[in-house]
């Protein structure tokens, strides 16, 4: 008998622990945070924008050789390829009309071809409408 009541013991011991054990919480869902207007507008200012104007300026003023400069325009362009923007906004279709220029296409002067030109400055009026502010920092020449 005192076998039984060791067993049925020992079972009751066992059930209750699995009642007991609490239920795992779920995975939290991963979040992602939407990409901002200040985020990309400054991200072009301070990348391509900047070393766009800051090579045609050092060109001018015969500080880079034009070699030197065509190093500043890819680097430029390889900027350009990798700024986040928010998907399905304004600013998205802004940045993929600057993406779909080629290397050869970007400009070599201070404003480039008037379709580069043009792409630039509805980015600056989406950037404008955002709230956001698009800055080219110029460190010589201007």
């Amino acid at each position: 008998m005192k076998r039984n009541m060791l067993v049925i013991g020992a079972l009751t011991l066992a059930l209750a622990g699995c009642a007991a054990a609490p239920t795992p919480e779920p995975s939290p869902t991963p979040t992602v945070e939407p990409i901002t207007a200040e985020t990309t507008c400054t991200q072009y200012g301070n990348t391509t924008g900047t070393l766009l104007v800051n090579a045609w300026n050092q060109q001018q003023l015969g500080i880079i050789t034009d070699a030197e400069r065509e190093v500043a325009v890819a680097d430029a362009w390889d900027k350009l390829r990798v700024i986040k923007v928010q998907p399905g906004s304004e600013l998205e279709d802004r940045i993929t009309a600057l993406q779909e220029f080629t290397v050869d296409e970007l400009p070599r002067d201070y404003h480039g071809s008037p379709e580069w030109a043009e792409a630039v400055a509805a980015l600056q009026t989406s950037c404008t409408d955002a709230g956001a502010e698009l800055a080219i920092n110029i460190w010589n020449g201007g």
